[in-house]
This record gives C-alpha cells, sequence and structure tokens, in this order.
C-alpha cells in the first residue's frame, strides 16, 4: 500500500512539475472549465486558431468577509455570522473550500465540435463582439509575440502597430468629350460644307468615344495601437495616358475640308485640306487624356463588433485630369494659285486643358467579414478649389519648292484672337463610392476585386474651347477677298462641365 502511494505521489509530483514548466499551452475550447480553474473563453481567430490559455490557479477567496463600518449591510454581516457560530453545524464552516470562481459561458460550438462553415468555431463570429478587427492580430502574451518571434514592428519600437500594403490594377472609363465637326468630305460641288448635298461628316459633331483606360492603384495603412482604433493611410492611383486618334487622306478621299462658320460671309465655310486637281492632304487629330490623384487620410474606428467595423477617414485629397485635342494638316499644293505647286504646308491647332482639384475630404468606411470573405464599403465627399488652365495655340510652316521656309503664328481654328493660356479657380465637389469583395488567402495576403466611382463638378476639357465662329481675315495665308468684321473670332470659350470616371479593380493585398 505504501509503495502504491509512493508511485502516485511520484506520479503526480511529476504532473505538476511539468505544469510548473510550462505556463502557456495551446488548447482547444473548453466547454467545462474545472473548478478553481478558469481558462476564460478563448476567442477564434482566422483558420481556426486558438488563443493561448495561461495556466494560472484561482485566487483563494477569503474566509470571512470584512465589511466597512458604514457600510449599510455590516450590521446584518455580523449578525449572519454570528448566528452562524451559534448553530450546530458552525464547526468547520470557515474551513470549507472557496467557491468556484466565475466562469463566462464558452461561445457556442457547431453540433459535430468542429468548424462552422466560415472556418472559424465559433457559429456566430459576431455573438460576442471581438477588439476592433481588419487588419491581421498581433497576439501578446505581455508585451511580446506568442511565437517569440521579433517582428518588423518591433525593431522601430512600435510593437502594436500594424501595417498593409495593396495594389490593383484598374479597369476605368471616363466621361466622353464633346468635340464639334472637325472633318468632313463630299463631291467637288459641296467642298465638305455642312449642310450642302453630299457632305458627310467624318470626325466630331457629338461625343468622343474615349473607351475604357487601364492603370493602377496603390494604398498603404497603418494601425497605430493594438486595438486598431486609430491610423493613417495614403493611396494613390493613375489612368494611363489613352489618345483617340483620327487619320484621313485625299485621295482616296475626294474632297477632305475642314468646317468652321465663316462670319464675314454670315455662312458655313470650310478649309480644303485637299481635293482633286488643287492638293493632296492629310488631315490628323489625335485626343490624348490622362487621369491620376493621390490622398492621405486619418483612420478612427466608430464602432467594431457590430456585426462588422465602421471607420471615420478625413484627410486630404489632389487629383489631375489633363487631355488635349491636337489637329495637324499636312498638305502639298498640286495645282495651287496662292502658293506655286510643290509647296509643302503645315497647319496645326492645339487645344489642351488641364485641371487640378485640392481639398480636404471625409469619409467612412464599413467592412463585415465572415471567415476569409469580406466586404468593404467605402464613400468619401472632397470639397476644395480646382485650378483650370486652358492653353490654345496653333501655327503655319510653309517650305517652298526653292528651299525656302516661312512660319506664321495662328492655325486654322487657334488664331491670334483666342491664343494664350488661361487660368482661373472655381469652387469643387468630389465625391467617391467604392465597394470591394476580399478573399483572404492566408493570414497576410488578400485578394480583392472592386468598383469604384468618382465624380468631379467643374473641370475644363478641351472640345469645349473650340469656337468655330472665325472671322476668316485673322488665318494666315487665307485669301478671302472678305473685309475684316472687327471682332476677336475665334475667342476663348473656358467653358467647363462636369466629369466622372467608374470602373472596376482586380488586386492584392499584403498584411503584416
Amino acid at each position: 500500500m505504501k509503495g502504491l502511494m509512493g508511485k502516485m505521489l511520484l506520479v503526480s509530483g511529476l504532473a505538476v512539475g511539468q505544469a510548473a514548466a510550462q505556463e502557456v499551452q495551446w488548447r482547444p475550447v473548453v466547454r467545462d472549465a474545472g473548478a478553481g480553474v478558469s481558462l476564460g473563453s478563448p476567442v477564434p481567430l482566422s483558420g481556426g486558431r486558438v488563443r493561448p490559455a495561461v495556466w494560472q490557479p484561482a485566487a483563494p477567496a477569503p474566509a470571512i468577509r470584512l465589511l466597512r463600518g458604514d457600510d449599510p449591510k455590516a450590521g446584518d454581516a455580523k449578525k449572519d455570522d454570528k448566528d452562524a457560530k451559534k448553530s450546530k453545524d458552525a464547526k468547520g464552516a470557515f474551513d470549507a473550500p472557496p467557491p468556484t470562481p466565475y466562469t463566462p459561458a464558452p461561445r457556442p460550438l457547431p453540433a459535430d465540435g468542429g468548424p462552422d462553415v466560415w472556418g472559424s468555431y465559433a457559429a456566430d463570429p459576431y455573438a460576442n463582439p471581438l477588439p476592433c478587427e481588419g487588419l491581421p492580430d498581433v497576439e501578446h502574451v505581455g508585451s511580446e509575440p506568442v511565437d517569440g518571434g521579433l517582428k518588423v514592428a518591433h525593431v522601430v519600437g512600435l510593437k502594436s502597430c500594424s501595417f498593409s500594403f495593396g495594389a490593383e490594377y484598374l479597369l476605368w472609363g471616363i466621361k466622353n468629350d464633346r468635340v464639334p465637326v472637325l472633318a468632313t468630305t463630299g463631291p467637288a460641288s459641296s467642298a465638305g460644307i455642312l449642310g450642302q448635298p453630299g457632305t458627310t461628316v467624318l470626325f466630331g459633331g457629338g461625343t468622343l468615344d474615349r473607351d475604357v483606360q487601364s492603370g493602377g492603384r496603390f494604398t498603404a495603412a497603418a494601425w497605430c495601437d493594438e486595438e486598431r482604433t486609430f491610423g493613417v493611410e495614403g493611396s494613390a492611383f493613375f489612368l494611363g495616358e489613352r489618345s483617340v486618334n483620327f487619320l484621313a487622306s485625299s485621295p482616296p478621299l475626294g474632297v477632305l475640308a475642314r468646317p468652321f462658320f465663316n462670319l464675314n460671309l454670315g455662312q458655313e465655310f470650310t478649309e480644303v485640306v485637299g481635293a482633286p486637281g488643287l492638293a493632296a492632304g492629310t488631315l490628323k487629330v489625335e485626343a490624348p487624356s490622362r487621369l491620376w490623384g493621390a490622398e492621405a487620410n486619418l483612420r478612427g474606428n466608430l464602432c467594431c463588433g457590430c456585426s462588422g467595423r465602421l471607420d471615420l477617414l478625413a484627410g486630404f485629397r489632389y487629383l489631375e485630369l489633363k487631355e488635349g485635342l491636337h489637329i495637324t494638316e499636312f498638305i502639298t499644293a498640286t495645282n495651287a494659285t496662292s502658293v506655286p505647286p510643290g509647296t509643302r504646308i503645315t497647319v496645326s491647332d492645339r487645344f489642351d486643358t488641364r485641371n487640378e482639384f485640392w481639398g480636404g475630404q471625409l469619409g467612412l468606411d464599413y467592412e463585415l467579414r465572415r471567415g476569409p470573405w469580406s466586404i468593404d464599403m467605402r464613400g468619401k465627399l472632397g470639397l476644395g478649389s480646382t485650378h483650370q488652365t486652358v492653353s490654345i495655340g496653333g501655327n503655319q510652316l510653309l517650305q517652298f519648292p526653292n528651299g525656302t521656309i516661312s512660319v506664321a503664328n495662328g492655325g486654322a481654328l487657334a488664331l491670334s484672337t483666342n491664343s494664350g493660356r488661361f487660368t482661373r479657380d472655381r469652387f469643387s465637389v468630389v465625391p467617391e463610392f467604392g465597394a470591394t469583395l476580399g478573399y483572404d488567402v492566408t493570414d497576410w495576403w488578400r485578394l480583392t476585386v472592386g468598383y469604384n466611382f468618382l465624380y468631379l463638378s467643374s473641370v475644363v476639357r478641351p472640345g469645349d474651347q473650340i469656337d468655330r465662329v472665325v472671322d476668316v481675315t485673322n488665318i494666315p495665308n487665307f485669301q478671302s477677298g472678305v473685309r475684316p468684321t472687327g471682332l476677336a473670332r475665334p475667342a476663348p470659350t473656358l467653358r467647363d462641365t462636369d466629369f466622372w470616371a467608374q470602373g472596376v479593380s482586380f488586386g492584392m493585398e499584403f498584411r503584416w
């Protein structure tokens, strides 16, 4: 009997020594904690992991309750103690073991005891609200990582910071630009004049289809506290420059012309680029466009654990829209009367616009997570000023058969009366809405697909800056035989309009 007791004591001593040597162990969710030991309610992490349970014996409860003299219940407590001592069961009453400490009820588990359909050990991941989440968890015991590894944030002294970086491919479309009729063709009898029988519009006279543009967006964010209630983020995006191009030649076309309204005659008129027996010519139109922007925001949590998390955004935003409309003629005179045959003429008109928005913005970001899936919805509103710039210029270059060259300021629609650089500032509103669906491939890598809509209330665009009413006496080398009107036409219009860009994105996000 003594030998058996000795073996039992030996085994018990080894078990106690082993438990003392290892204070932190990984354990599954405990359904029923034993008396005197409280393991709490382990909180599930993504991927089915659980937090480490720290083995600590419960503190012994005092055998006698001590109350302050001014406590209204002090008298009753003393009376109860006195009555207890007088009772026949008073002996040993104060030697009874302390009551079992309160243990929170464990979070509900699936019936089969395994992970639920979302990969979590909780049937409802928001049944018990968790601390703010959104970036990957950094588990700590005290102030050190559980796995004992050295994190980047620890090296720089930011033990509780979390970081993320995202890269996305953008496939966006932008609002089409309005363009007047810039090129026509037709029989020699019509000379390409608008409204004449047989005249056909080759380019312009409506909206310029910009189609979709490719681009990219990069986002970096950092949370400055372990609960992820305050952070900073920065983002920049761009759409690669895309140009709508047009090219036509005569021959093979019959008459190739540029139409405008002749103020001197009070009727539609054309400048002929190419026509049989007069000149061979080519007309080229280029309409480039580029959009990019950047922003920086402070981010504060408003609500977490309420079926998701809601954050407030406040920061600064910059946007730039740069576009152009460039019209170039290449003419070779064959039987012209104003210049010798063989003279090469280049006529150029350029209309360029630039819009720069500077302003502050406020926004809300709502994120909902279910297992590896997440959906993020974000809305922002920017208020500020758009600095608008319009640049107009034109020229003519004549190269005669003898080799001499003549240059004149002014093309056909960009003349001395409207050429120059014009700037102004306009108050603007910039709302943006976006929704992103994400899937966590791992704890640190997420794939995303999303949609964005961006609006700018006031911009200048190149097609709106063309004034097609022309006093032909202002066109260099134009033999009109009419008297000047005395009006400075064409004139700078400085018309503005609104603008939007929208499209889908495909990307990935890395978190650490």
